[in-house]
């Protein structure tokens, strides 16, 4: 299968490439330069603009790009880093999404020719914050924050009319991929060394987290299964409590999670809206339909997956 992916200099986009080609796929990597190589096509959502003759000899399409919704490094939570959501940086969000969007519905609408899978990036804050309760790809949407307006607008409405084209449209609802390549990780361990880690707003909200690996492999998983559909939640089916992850990764780094850090610090550490997305809300969510398929997840418990991230730094 010929597939042409965006974002692939990203942390999911580097890692999936390379599954892709050894599954034997044809990758072409979407770059917004002049192309490199026989292995790159270029395309510019800003001005709408996509190598049509690339774009139409493709089978699949997977779209990874778009505006880190989260801080790249610990120095992203500063205030005047541009990382955290001012105005401007959630226009960048937004759109850069929504732009991408419309590139892929003209390039559609002027094709006779065209990929008959499309798999999208989305994210689990499209479900808002649950509590406790279990949350599936049928679950309905508790709306009212910024990034669960993203990924319901600019991510999966504003792609929807795929669909009318007979296209597989497949949305990778992702929860929060820990990994070695991942930031998350980075900055989880700086808070955890400084031995100022704890349980944050209470630590009862529930993180719904996933193994990178898991990430990618489910992508493929996805791309093989002809049966798959709509949206897929790409998160382990382990959900863990903030302050039990706390507990787990302060064992493996020697350091203390006692020091309860309360929401309204976070709050004002980083702004409200990223706080709320990254670690305040609950989600307990669960991969329902990548287990119905029979996805075999490379990591299901946190407390194994850990000791691999902190063993291989």
């Amino acid at each position: 299968m010929k597939i042409g992916v965006t974002g692939s200099s990203g942390s999911i986009g580097k890692l999936l490439v390379p599954l892709l080609k050894e599954n034997g796929h044809d990758v072409i990597k979407f770059v917004r330069r002049k192309p490199a190589g026989e292995d790159e096509a270029y395309w510019s959502p800003t001005k709408k603009s996509i190598d049509m003759d690339t774009f139409q000899d493709m089978d699949a399409i997977v779209h990874l790009a778009g505006e880190s919704i989260a801080p790249l490094s610990i120095m992203g939570f500063l205030p005047f880093s541009g990382e955290r959501w001012t105005k401007e940086k959630r226009n960048k969000i937004y759109w850069s999404r929504k732009l991408a969007a419309e590139t892929f519905l003209k390039a559609y609408e002027n094709s006779t020719n065209y990929p008959k899978l499309f798999l999208s990036a989305s994210a689990i804050g499209i479900y808002g914050d649950h509590g406790s309760n279990i949350i599936e790809e049928k679950s309905d949407f508790i709306r009212g924050t910024f990034d669960q307006y993203v990924a319901e607008e600019a991510w999966e409405t504003s792609l929807a009319s795929l669909k009318d084209y007979d296209v597989r449209l497949v949305f990778g609802r992702t929860g929060i991929a820990l990994g070695e390549s991942m930031p998350i990780v980075d900055i989880l361990k700086f808070i955890w060394n400084l031995n100022i880690g704890g349980p944050v707003g209470g630590g009862e909200q529930y993180w719904p987290w996933i193994s990178i690996d898991d990430v990618v492999k489910g992508y493929l998983f996805c791309i093989n299964n002809e049966e798959i559909v709509g949206p897929v939640n790409l998160v382990s089916p382990t959900p863990i409590k903030q302050k039990d992850f706390s507990k787990l990764l302060a064992k493996e780094l020697n350091r203390f999670a006692i020091f309860p850090i309360p929401a309204f610090a976070v709050k004002l550490a980083i702004g409200p809206e990223l706080a709320e997305a990254l670690v305040l809300s609950s989600r307990r969510v669960l991969p329902s339909k990548l287990l119905r398929y029979g996805y075999k997840f490379e990591h299901e418990h946190i407390n194994e997956y850990i000791k691999e991230i902190i063993s291989n730094e």
